[in-house]
């Protein structure tokens, strides 16, 4: 088996500098533990989402629908006085605003229509009004449309442009912000290529399984070598360092032997990744699908969530009615 060396410890005075270094490589990895926990938990609550929830969330998204429908029909079908049709109307507005949680809105053909009717979606706009919204995207991402563009943004090819002029902007602004290398920077990028290469090589003499008679110990070092190449394709210092680490390359005694500069980028480094991963990390935390865990909380959601079917199929056959309309605006 292969001698794996443990990350040095504290047996030895060390430097600053090799204190950080020490932590930091500890830290990321420990990290990329993490994320790849997280990622492994973030597709399993999506599969029991799609088994457990997602149906019983489509179904209850049908219902909505259909209440919705009723509440139009009630709208332009019922006599109600000018204060009650003004209710209806908020009302109806919440329902349209509420189906955003549904993923299946953005396509819904009805929906489309409700919000076009009531939000007022394919009205044209005035020309004072489509004037003031040319001087307002001229102001604020310092673009002149022109005088006889259409400023409708809810209209597809009138977007379409917006969206067009605004990419233009950005590209060009990227285009004037890039320059050249400084000699520093690329004093420092052929330095990463350099270690990156030296530890590769180190590696690569340490590990190599064309080196090893025993089968078994053949069979572990091409398993390392592909870890190893892997990271050095991804030019992922860090990890040839950990590697180096784990196996004797750079012990604690040859750490010792870094110049202090080359241990300063070392640990430049390792923070820089240390910032990444640790944006990732809560990244992954904050959009987690992490409500449905396990399964048992994925079917105790979906138990929760039908016991509303009672509840809204009830509102739904009140609804079909003038005076269920007018009950429903005075309770709810």
């Amino acid at each position: 088996m292969l001698q794996k060396v443990e990350i040095p410890s504290a047996g030895k005075v060390l430097s600053r500098e090799q204190k950080a270094f020490n932590k930091l490589l500890k830290n990321n990895e420990d990290l990329k533990i993490a994320i790849e926990r997280q990622k492994k938990e973030s597709v399993e609550a999506e599969r029991l989402y799609l088994l457990y929830i997602s149906p019983i969330q489509h179904q209850l998204f049908e219902i909505l629908l259909k209440q919705l429908a009723a509440l139009d029909f009630a709208y332009d079908s019922f006599k109600f006085s000018k204060k009650i049709k003004s209710r209806l109307e908020d009302r109806i507005l919440e329902y349209i605003s509420n189906f955003e949680m549904f993923p299946e809105s953005a396509e819904n053909d009805f929906l489309q229509k409700m919000e076009a009717k009531y939000l007022g979606l394919n009205e044209e706009l005035s020309e004072e009004t489509n004037e003031m919204a040319r001087e307002m995207f001229k102001q604020a991402f310092g673009i002149d449309p022109g005088d006889d563009f259409d400023f409708n943004p809810q209209n597809p090819e009138s977007a379409q442009r917006i969206q067009e002029l605004i990419e233009e902007k950005l590209g060009n602004e990227k285009k004037q912000k890039t320059k050249p290398k400084s000699k520093l920077a690329q004093a420092a990028e052929d330095n990463l290529k350099k270690s990156l290469r030296q530890l590769y090589t180190g590696l690569v003499k340490k590990l190599h399984p064309d080196s090893e008679q025993d089968e078994k110990l053949k069979l572990e070092k091409t398993e390392a070598m592909k870890i190893v190449t892997e990271a050095y394709e991804k030019n992922d210092l860090p990890k040839l360092l950990s590697l180096q680490l784990q196996y004797g390359i750079l012990g604690e005694d040859k750490l010792e032997t870094l110049a202090k500069d080359e241990l300063a980028v070392y640990v430049k480094i390792l923070k820089k990744q240390y910032n990444e991963l640790r944006e990732e990390y809560v990244a992954q935390y904050r959009f987690g699908i992490g409500s449905v865990g396990t399964e048992r909380e994925a079917k105790a959601r979906a138990k929760e969530m039908k016991k509303s079917f009672e509840y809204e199929n009830d509102l739904l056959r009140i609804l079909q009615t003038e005076p269920g309309v007018k009950d429903f605006l005075r309770f709810s």
